[in-house]
């Protein structure tokens, strides 16, 4: 990566260590496990590791804050630094995500909220966690983590001779295309609800869901920096709340996946969603906590076909990947969801214009998004179809071209110029004759 622009282009891997690889068998995933798939997160070629994480998944609870306990629960100071160093030799910089931990009632303010419902129908209360200290990211940051987000502001290393700043100044916060309601995961279990007793599941605020393109461009419009400086900062769902299959149908997978990789910015791919898994329902064995049934937990990275995926030799429940392919069986198949996930990354860094050009709308009618990403010398047109049925876009002058990237690998290469059919889940990357 460059600086300036380009260099606010890159690809994040998100990941939360004690659902990525469990190192010293005792269940939960830690740094062991994390260092040693590095090699994974660097054969995926995105630019940095994001570490946050979430309370153990076998407690049954997802946290609505982020945090970083790494020491306490996944490692020690010893581990972060051959961390650093390891991902570094990997030419990977290392981020992290902190709050004060859930549950430290200190500092907490309660609020009323509209998309927190109580029982009762009113409004429920839910608490805030203040932001982490500067001092408190300058300690992260002196053992060697590249940058700090505290959760209103990135703390970075800007002395100490490394560079994050290539891909993080001006950096934005993040910005969620598929937003869920945390509630629906999370309560009444999570630790920072203000009544923890008094919570009923909510539906999903508004600008909240699937697939709906006209909700898409809007929350892409308002995310959109009006400083050129400015670099958006690109998820597909906040680090506690379910994945977006949960709001999403399996087989859209891919069209948000190519809106995430396709978008001006930082895109940040959660660990995990690359392979396609999904979060996983408790069984009726594991009980129920408060009178409701345990909220989805975060099912661990399925690696192999082996015992628990390959997750951990420990005792697991049947939780592992959600019941998706593991990577050992992915990365054999150019078919394949993380396959489609590599050729993505490597696309945007063939092409100028993904992650630092601009956007303008083609499209947004029914199931279909269509958009165009150009800058000089380079300019792509992407049209996804998530809708339900078979559609045709028409397609004339100047945004006639060759296929750079389908889902349907068999399309790539073809030549476009009149009108482009796509079956439903259907999306198509086309280079434009420029």
């Amino acid at each position: 990566m460059g600086d300036g622009a380009a260099g606010r282009s890159g690809v994040i891997y998100r990941v939360d260590p004690r659902v990525f690889r469990d190192g010293d068998n005792d269940g939960v995933g830690d740094l062991t496990g994390l260092i040693a798939q590095l090699d994974y997160v660097r054969l995926l070629g995105v630019d940095a590791l994001w570490l946050t994480s979430s309370p153990p998944p076998r407690l049954g609870v997802v946290s609505l804050a982020p945090q970083v306990d790494l020491f306490g629960a996944a490692g020690s100071p010893t581990l972060f630094g051959l961390l650093i160093r390891e991902a570094r030799r990997r030419g990977l910089l290392v981020l992290l995500d902190i709050a004060p931990l859930p549950g430290r009632a200190a500092g907490r303010q309660v609020l009323p909220s509209e998309g927190h419902r109580a029982r009762d129908g009113g409004r429920g209360r839910i608490a805030t966690l203040p932001a982490a200290s500067v001092s408190t990211s300058r300690w992260w940051l002196d053992l060697g983590a590249d940058a700090v987000w505290t959760g209103e502001t990135w703390q970075m290393a800007r002395a100490s001779g490394r560079s994050a700043s290539a891909l993080l100044a001006g950096l934005a916060g993040p910005s969620v295309l598929f937003a869920a309601d945390h509630h629906s995961v999370a309560c009444p279990t999570c630790a920072v609800c203000a009544d923890p007793d008094h919570c009923a599941a909510a539906p999903s605020p508004a600008g909240s869901g699937g697939w709906v393109p006209r909700r898409l461009v809007a929350a892409i419009a308002a995310a959109r920096p009006v400083e050129p400086e400015v670099s958006p900062l690109w998820v597909l769902a906040d680090a506690g709340a379910a994945r977006p299959s949960g709001c999403l149908a399996t087989g859209l997978a891919r069209l948000a996946a190519t809106l995430l990789l396709t978008l001006p910015g930082v895109a940040v791919v959660t660990g995990g969603d690359e392979v396609g898994v999904v979060d996983a329902t408790p069984g009726p064995e594991v009980g129920r906590l408060g009178g409701v049934p345990r909220p989805p937990e975060r099912a661990p990275m399925p690696w192999d076909e082996g015992a628990n995926g390959g997750f951990t030799a420990a005792p697991w429940r049947p939780l592992v990947g959600g019941g998706t392919a593991p990577v050992s069986a992915q990365l054999g198949d150019p078919d394949s969801l993380l396959s489609y996930h590599r050729r993505l990354i490597a696309l945007r860094r063939r092409e100028p214009a993904l992650g630092c050009g601009a956007v303008g709308l083609v499209l947004a009618e029914g199931g279909v998004l269509a958009y165009l990403v150009e800058r000089p010398g380079s300019r792509l047109l992407v049209v996804l179809n998530g809708g339900a049925t078979p559609t045709e876009v028409p397609l004339r002058g100047p945004l006639s071209g060759h296929v750079a990237l389908a889902t349907d690998r068999q399309r790539e290469g073809l030549r476009i110029s009149a009108t482009l059919g796509l079956a439903p889940s259907e999306g198509v990357v086309i280079r434009l004759t420029v």
